[in-house]
């Protein structure tokens, strides 16, 4: 159930980034990626939405008032009567979150999580961000974090990246070759 949900999820994302690319942009992937995140541990949301005893309509005013409140557009109102219709409206937020994906990939971007031992000042974060850029070769947005436990240096993380240069790294690779 869970695979099947999963490549359903994935084949009404790309349906509908096919018929609504061009009205869709970043402002509106960074509201969607909000919704997400916040739905992604709300046990009560997905709850709800499988509740049979709970209309159909009456789950999609409630829906529709929420991505207004993110300030979403109506495109996703025609997704939802089509899952409606389909009796699939239990794959809305697994189709959020496949349309945010898969969204970034077309655009040929990525998130990355930048750790730092200290806070790093403007000049230090371009100079790494450029060359991480020109690495990945892709357009990368960051989330800024602080973390002591690199001791010195920084390290981003992505979904499928993994880059670190810090005293803590060093430490490691020396203890792993003895």
């Amino acid at each position: 159930m869970i695979i099947r949900d999963s490549i359903l999820s994935k084949k009404y994302a790309k349906a509908f980034l096919n018929i609504f690319f061009a009205d869709i942009n970043l402002e509106f992937i960074n509201k969607l990626s909000v919704l997400v995140q916040q739905l992604k541990h709300n046990h009560k949301a997905k709850a709800y939405m499988q509740m049979v005893s709970i209309s159909d309509q009456e789950k999609k005013k409630v829906i529709t008032k929420m991505l207004s409140s993110f300030g979403l557009d109506n495109n996703l109102d025609k997704l939802i009567d089509i899952l409606i219709k389909n009796k699939r409206l239990y794959l809305l937020f697994l189709i959020l979150e496949q349309i945010e994906q898969k969204y970034k990939e077309r655009e040929n971007i990525i998130d990355i999580t930048f750790k730092s031992a200290n806070e790093l000042d403007e000049k230090e974060r371009k100079v790494i961000e450029d060359f991480f850029a020109k690495k990945v070769g892709k357009k990368v947005f960051y989330k800024y974090l602080i973390d002591k436990n690199l001791i010195a240096g920084v390290k981003l993380i992505g979904d499928n990246y993994l880059w670190e240069y810090s005293l803590a790294q060093k430490l490691n690779s020396i203890k792993e070759r003895l």
